[in-house]
């Protein structure tokens, strides 16, 4: 890591700094290497929704069944994709969230106002250091701003100067070899009106705080001897309270339990069949299935052992299977097709 100094003035050091610190929660150095290489910023609160974000991932992960009652495979199997979706879905709000944090710019927002008021002048940097300078940075918004500008409008803003340096930005950055353009720097960090941010973001940090509770409580629930057995009960009404879910996936289905049937009350989707596929499982006999190559094609497939009465096969890898053409429908465990099902 190196040190680098940029010669500023210090009142628009000290406006730019605190401004990036109540915005983001960062330091100017934090800020600059972000937009270098992201384009974007966290809104302060971005950096606790993204705390708490990946604690709720990482309770997702461990969120199963208690060890101290009877769980039907079929159950545990159907939590486990459950899971998947769940996690899949929280991970994309959380990364789009990140993705729309691009700063507004104050002299953009300036030049709205201009435009709107009919006039041709065009607000740059040494505006922003005069103003801050003149009425100081508690009066720093678009409106004010646009008003004074239109009202020095026989000024020759060309020949106005910045205002000395008297004063440095210190950053540290990573790369040794990387150069910083002074001027890149400026335009990057400096004078960041806002950072927007959206109805999801808004709302997400009390949904994840919401289902860190529900999953602590289920947790909790079970830490001592259980006091009923109907797990799917208590489990459904649970699950009833998160708020992350994917909206088409509010409630888990567990399987009713129909005691006078066997393994063929279980009906496996493509998509459950691919679950126990990638766990190098049968979905119709159970049996483990290995990795093979065509002889024909050379290419890859999953199967049994030569000899075995269950002719289930996919295509592809354990990492990357899809279903062969054969099984493209909803199957019972024991290998009863349920076309349209």
């Amino acid at each position: 890591m190196k040190k680098i100094e940029i010669i500023c003035n210090r009142k628009v050091r000290d406006y730019v700094t605190s401004r990036l610190k109540s915005l983001t929660g960062l330091s100017v150095s934090q800020a600059y290497d972000l937009l270098k290489n992201e384009g974007c910023l966290p809104i302060a609160e971005c950096a606790d929704i993204l705390k708490r974000g990946q604690l709720l991932l990482k309770m997702i992960d461990s969120f199963k069944f208690p060890a101290s009652i009877p769980v039907r495979p079929v159950d545990d199997r159907h939590l486990w994709q459950f899971r998947e979706r769940w996690s899949k879905h929280l991970q994309g709000l959380l990364d789009k969230m990140v993705a729309r944090s691009k700063p507004v710019y104050l002299a953009d927002e300036v030049n709205k106002q201009l435009k709107r008021r009919k006039s041709s002048i065009q607000c740059s940097r040494v505006h922003l250091i005069w103003y801050l300078d003149v009425y100081g940075e508690e009066n720093m918004n678009p409106e004010s701003i646009a008003t004074a500008i239109i009202k020095f409008g026989v000024t020759d803003w060309s020949k106005v100067q910045p205002l000395v340096g008297n004063s440095k930005y210190s950053i540290t950055i990573t790369d040794e070899n990387m150069e910083v353009d002074q001027d890149e720097f400026r335009h990057l960090v400096e004078f960041i009106w806002d950072i927007p941010t959206s109805n999801t973001q808004n709302n997400l940090i009390e949904m994840i705080q919401n289902d860190v509770k529900v999953l602590e409580d289920f947790r909790k629930l079970w830490e001592s001897a259980p006091r009923t057995y109907d797990y799917k009960r208590v489990f459904e009404e649970y699950v009833s309270r998160l708020q992350t879910l994917p909206p088409s996936k509010k409630r888990i289905s567990l399987k009713k339990d129909h005691t006078k049937k066997g393994k063929d009350d279980e009906q496996l989707t493509p998509d459950a069949q691919l679950a126990l596929v990638r766990k190098h499982e049968c979905p119709i006999c159970g049996h483990q299935l290995i990795q093979k190559i065509s002889d024909t094609t050379g290419k890859y497939y999953l199967g049994h052992e030569s000899g075995n009465a269950c002719h289930y096969i996919a295509w592809g890898t354990f990492d990357s299977p899809s279903i062969h053409e054969k099984y493209d429908m909803t199957i019972s465990r024991n290998g009863i097709m349920k076309a349209g099902a």
